[in-house]
This record gives structure tokens, sequence and C-alpha cells, in this order.
């Protein structure tokens, strides 16, 4: 059970570097879907509200002491703004640091340099430090191969930072966020799980099931290889054997044999993840984060197991103080 510790929150607002006065309210986002993270902030106009809010860009930290420790939660800068001025509130609305790299443009195609130095090299040009697990490969490599788009992709002249950067995450099989001021570029895992959730650590819990995707889901990629001028098709399923299972088909250009059945596996992994979903409510914390593993234990449903964080969305007010709601998608299921 959760102790009552976990609600007694004192938050910093940073804008500029100069502490918000009269915080309203916020909520925070954070998922794994390779986006943005993404904040939302109300307060009360101050006297001097015009003079701050005049300087662009305008960057955001959201700060939290919570049970004695301190977190930075976000790092970001502000997107919108919207005063009202009769009801004397403002709202603040942005995205962390990733923000940087979607809307920055590059040609280059970096093709004699491996995925971790291109990610450095990038973060860098962004003002972030960058935490890299390295590889080996010359990006080169996969363009010899065929396994590339031209331009890397569709033939396009100009392409974001962000979809370089995820575009080598795919070709690698790792993961991709930021996180304050740093870059990650790591493998992809499925850690042991870290914490516990049972019904009586929640506000509310909520266990979803996907009936189409249990009854079945077949993957086929199919593309053409360039190099051996032959058609290539590869199959995965999950092994239901019903009639009424999905049937899914996904067309890429340029994939030989092996890279065509790795993408299969993977969109059926990542598909079949959808299945069980669990979400809940609780008071707010510092730990939980997406990607990081859970058991859900003691409902007296098959729902218990282990699944991976995929959405935090964090909030505080006034009223409410610090609560979270937290949404999970399963690991693995045995039928």
């Amino acid at each position: 059970m959760a102790s009552s510790e976990t609600r007694q929150a004192i938050v910093t607002i940073l804008l500029n570097s100069a502490p918000l006065q009269n915080v309203i309210s916020f909520s925070l986002m954070n998922d794994l879907y390779l986006g943005a993270n993404r904040f939302d902030i109300s307060a009360a106009l101050m006297t001097d509200s015009a003079t701050a809010l005049s300087v662009i860009p305008l960057s955001i930290e959201i700060q939290i002491v919570l049970g004695g420790e301190v977190a930075s939660l976000i790092v970001g800068e502000v997107d919108g703004l919207e005063i009202d001025p009769i009801g004397g509130e403002m709202r603040l609305t942005g995205r962390d640091l990733t923000a940087r790299f979607l809307m920055s443009q590059t040609q280059q195609t970096f093709e004699n340099q491996t995925s971790s130095e291109i990610v450095s090299l990038i973060g860098a040009r962004h003002g972030l430090t960058s935490d890299v697990t390295s590889t080996s490969t010359l990006v080169g490599r996969y363009y010899g191969n065929s396994r590339t788009r031209t331009a890397l992709y569709q033939n396009a002249r100009a392409t974001s930072d962000w979809d370089i950067l995820t575009w080598l995450a795919e070709i690698e099989g790792y993961d991709l966020w930021v996180d304050g001021y740093t870059l990650h570029f790591h493998p992809r895992s499925d850690a042991a799980p870290v914490m516990a959730i049972c019904a009586n650590d929640c506000i509310d819990l909520h266990l979803h099931r996907r009936l189409d995707i249990a009854a079945g889901v077949s993957i086929t990629v199919k593309s053409w290889d360039c190099r051996t001028q032959q058609a290539v098709t590869q199959a995965r399923d999950s092994g239901s054997g019903s009639p009424s299972a999905m049937k899914l088909v996904i067309v890429r250009p340029n994939l030989p044999t092996a890279d065509a059945a790795l993408m299969a596996q993977q969109a059926l992994n990542q598909m079949t993840r959808h299945e069980r979903i669990i979400s809940f409510s609780m008071p707010g914390d510092l730990i939980t984060l997406p990607r990081m593993m859970l058991a859900l234990a003691h409902t007296g449903t098959d729902f218990d197991g282990t699944y991976e964080v995929s959405e935090v969305e964090r909030s505080f007010s006034v009223r409410r103080g610090f609560v979270q709601h937290v949404q999970a998608r399963s690991v693995a299921w045995t039928q």
C-alpha cells in the first residue's frame, strides 16, 4: 500500500531557470512510442507575466520533492501559450527536448559511420549528452546491402534528425528516448520485474483484453531484394490456428530474406503485446517509468503476470495532489 508520504509532494516549475509562481496544476505524459514527452501547466497570471513570457524560447523544468527525494520530471521547451486575462490564468504546453530533433532537417546520409557514432553526433549537435550502447556495423553496409531507402526515406532530399535516429533504432533493434539533457540509445530488453502491483496499491485498476488479437495474429512481410532480383515473402504467426485470426501484410522495399523474417517477428511481438493491457491510477511516485517491468499479482484473474509500462501520465493540482495514471502491456502470454 502506498504510504501517505507519497501524497506529500512539493512541486517547483522553472521557467527560463526562474521559479514559476502560483502554479495551479500540471500534467506530464511519458510514453515509449518514439515520440516526445509532453507537459501541460496552468498557473495564475502575475504582474510580471508579460515580461517573463516575452522571451523565446521558453524553457521548462518540472522538479518535485517526494518523501525527501528530489527529481526532475521533464526538461523541455514551451510550444504553446494561452492567456486568460479574465480568469487570471495562463497555460503553457510543450514537449521535452525530443522536439529539437523533430524540428531539425538534414540531408546527411552518414554512410561511413556506425549507428552509435551517428546518434552521438546528432545528440551533440542539439546540445545533449549521449548515453549510447556501441554498435559495430557501418551504416554504409546497410546501404550496400540494399537495406535502406534512398536518402533514408522514400527518395526524400531532407528528413528530420528524429527520423534518422528512429531509423537507426529500427535497423539495430534498439530503443531510443530523451531524458532531461541526455539522449539514450540501447538494445531493447525484457528485464526482470522491478515492481509488484496489487489492487490495494491502486486508486483504480482496469484489465483490458483484445479478443481480436487473442484469436490469433499472422504477419506477412513482402519485399523485393534488389541484390538477388527476387521477391521476398516471410510470415510469422502466433500459432492459434483460428480461421478468424487477424492477418496483416507489411510491404517494405529492398529487404533480404533474413531482414524480412526479422521484421515479421518483431511486428508479431509488438502486436501480441497489446492483447492484454492493464491501466491503473495510484498516488504519484518517482519510480514508475516507461520501459520498466512490473508484476501484476493477486487480482483473482488470469491477468496476473509480467507487463511493460508503456505510458505514465502524472498530474498535480492543489485540489487532488500528486497522482499518476499508468498503462502497461503484456510481455508474453500463454494461452
